[in-house]
């Protein structure tokens, strides 16, 4: 039976919470590695199989480090992993060596084994908004996360009864770290789940979808582009709702919220407002901008 949304989305507002969720640790940036613009890969995307012994190997798989997401009372902690450039080994030596030197390289890795800022804000605001910590809150819906990573905004939509595309530049981090996550977080949730690698210019994952996530993704120019592409193809209409996370500006390479709103605009096709800003003062000002196809 297909599904289709018969109600309005949900209440959202630009004002960040007083109380909201900080890091208090160094997180990764992108804008700390000023390589990261390149040209668009043309890197085929695939749809990744697991056997039985990977998902029992990947549900097994540490150690973990819990992150809390809370929203008026209801609470869960999703478990993270953490993959070293030594697992790598063996499987990808290039990717061994750029995971141990830098977060991002052109073409060969987009940083998809760290767990960035903007994704954990996207958490929050799906608990906020999008009734992500109650149970059933999103049966029937399709999500697809893009530049997904560890996966973690895409599990709390899979908890709530989801089905979720996951996708990735990079095959060896949905093997080694966001498999792992959704067996650690949402086991029993495993075939109501898919795995794609690749560029975003190459994906058709065949769908469309009541709910798109993606958090710092707009750091590349020329990314961009092809992400909104992606976007405005697969978004189910009418009441299909992206919800990007990123930061206004990053510093070293161009790109940011401010650039993404003027492209989509000028696109024409979608709808862009901000639903949220964060400006803690210890990091650049950053966003949740939400977009719809125009009916």
């Amino acid at each position: 039976m297909s599904f289709s949304f018969n109600f309005a989305p949900p209440e959202e507002s630009a004002e960040a919470p007083s109380d909201g969720f900080k890091f208090g640790f160094g997180e990764a940036s992108a804008e700390e590695d000023p390589t990261a613009a390149s040209a668009t890969s043309t890197l085929p995307a695939a749809e990744m199989t697991f056997t039985a012994e990977e998902v029992k190997q990947a549900s097994t798989r540490g150690p973990w480090t819990p992150l809390r997401v809370e929203h008026n009372g209801a609470a869960t902690e999703l478990l993270r992993g953490h993959v070293s450039p030594e697992a790598l080994k063996g499987t990808n030596e290039t990717l061994a060596t750029v995971v141990g030197s830098t977060d991002l390289a052109p073409t060969v890795y987009e940083g998809g084994f760290k767990l960035w800022e903007c994704a954990v804000d996207l958490c929050e605001h799906l608990a906020a908004h999008y009734r992500a910590l109650e149970p059933d809150a999103h049966e029937g819906w399709k999500t697809l996360e893009l530049g997904c990573g560890h996966g973690l905004p895409g599990i709390l939509s899979l908890q709530a009864g989801a089905s979720v595309d996951l996708a990735d530049y990079n095959e060896e981090v949905l093997r080694e770290l966001t498999l792992p996550n959704v067996m650690a977080n949402a086991p029993s949730a495993i075939d109501r789940t898919r795995f794609f690698s690749g560029g975003w210019d190459s994906l058709a994952t065949g769908a469309q979808y009541e709910l798109i996530l993606t958090a710092d993704t707009l750091y590349a120019v020329e990314y961009i582009p092809a992400l909104l592409a992606v976007i405005c193809t697969h978004l189910k209409a009418p009441h299909g709702i992206a919800l990007v996370a990123a930061k206004t500006y990053y510093f070293g390479v161009g790109g940011g919220t401010n650039m993404f709103v003027d492209m989509v605009n000028q696109d024409g096709r979608c709808t862009v407002e901000v639903v949220h800003k964060y400006t803690d003062g210890r990091t650049n000002v950053r966003e949740i901008l939400k977009l719809m196809l125009k009916s």
